[in-house]
């Protein structure tokens, strides 16, 4: 017999670890815009096509402007 778990022992190690917050999901939660970021995945879910969800993609992107403004890295100092 092979030393690897079955797979339903694997599939259950990882719902123990799903407990904690996705590194992903805790950036977006951070950034301010966890509403604006929702709407946007639910229309592509709902639509299968992110072209359809131009409306929840620039107010996701306004958000993130609003709370993200640019580094003035260009600027001499």
């Amino acid at each position: 017999m092979s030393s690897a778990s079955p797979k339903g022992q694997r599939e259950h190690g990882q719902a123990v670890q799903d407990d904690e917050e996705d590194p992903y999901d805790a950036r977006i939660r951070r950034s301010g815009c966890a509403s604006e970021h929702e709407a946007l995945q639910d229309c592509h879910f709902a639509t299968k096509d992110y072209r359809k969800c131009t409306q929840q993609l620039l107010a996701f992107k306004e958000c993130w402007k609003r709370t993200h403004p640019p580094d003035n890295l260009n600027d001499p100092k």
